[in-house]
């Protein structure tokens, strides 16, 4: 009899523990519930001064400021595309204000270009630079794309700050690679961001044709600085509607006034030679 005491006893706890797991989250008490997973502690990113990222071709780094740390904009990272990354140089690769390739009459917009640039990319924000110049180049170190890293899962992320910023309408695909020169002219034949028959780096053929999608979703959707660039364009349409209208109208009116002169004119123009010359109207 004794015998059979603990086998009970083992066979209670074993339906109790089997009742308390069937028991809804909610009605177990703390000593019940599942341990909580453990998680990995969120990167940490420190700004490092000091380091140019010389001749690397993808690094991590802290957005500090808005021009060269070098202090020079002659050479690879002028005001306007320029992103300081700690201690490096970083210009907007592939992209340019859209001003250059839509003449605005009142002459802006580098400032609201220059203005969505910084918002994207605040002081102190956490980025993966990739490199899209040439190693060995005297370039290399001032050309890039940039993309925002989630500092809470240390995930970059998959699209590029350059390709949002041609996405926004401020920006547009650089003209050297692009016919961005063309899309704001008003006698183009086409409104259709293309890239040019040009060489690129390996890092530039993976991403020009996402910026001139970018581009081209920009201008569809009259967004941002594309406003202006299609509204100059529906104004030029019009204004040329208007004036071939006009045109049509004067000859249709000319030729209407010539009918009625011959019917007054039946024998047509006469003409009174004088002295045989072949020359009319002589006394």
């Amino acid at each position: 009899m004794t015998a059979r005491f603990p086998l009970a006893l083992a066979v209670a706890t074993l339906v109790l523990v089997a009742l308390t797991a069937c028991l809804p989250l909610r009605l177990r008490t703390d000593a019940d519930q599942p341990a909580a997973p453990t998680s990995s502690p969120a990167p940490t990113y420190t700004v490092d001064p000091d380091d140019s990222h010389t001749d690397e071709a993808e690094f991590i780094g802290v957005v500090t400021g808005y021009e060269n740390p070098e202090g020079d904009y002659g050479f690879g990272c002028d005001v306007t595309n320029c992103i300081a990354v700690d201690h490096a140089a970083v210009n907007l690769a592939m992209i340019d204000t859209w001003e250059f390739s839509c003449i605005e009459p009142s002459g802006l917009n580098r400032d609201t270009a220059i203005t969505a640039k910084q918002d994207a990319l605040p002081i102190g924000t956490v980025v993966r630079v990739v490199r899209n110049g040439t190693p060995g180049q005297s370039s290399y170190n001032y050309g890039g794309f940039i993309h925002v890293v989630n500092e809470a899962t240390g995930v970059a992320a998959e699209t590029s700050v350059n390709e949002q910023l041609v996405a926004g309408g401020f920006w547009v695909p650089l003209y050297t690679w692009s016919n961005s020169d063309l899309i704001g002219n008003p006698y183009a034949e086409t409104t259709i961001y293309a890239a040019k028959d040009t060489l690129y780096t390996e890092v530039e053929a993976e991403y020009a044709p996402h910026l001139i999608d970018a581009a081209n979703a920009a201008r569809t959707q009259a967004i941002g600085g594309q406003a202006i660039c299609v509204q100059q364009l529906a104004d030029k349409a019009e204004a040329d509607a208007a004036f071939w209208a006009w045109y049509a109208e004067s000859v249709r009116q000319g030729d209407l006034w010539y009918a009625n002169w011959l019917k007054e004119h039946p024998g047509g123009v006469t003409c009174r030679d004088g002295d045989g010359d072949g020359v009319c109207y002589e006394r």
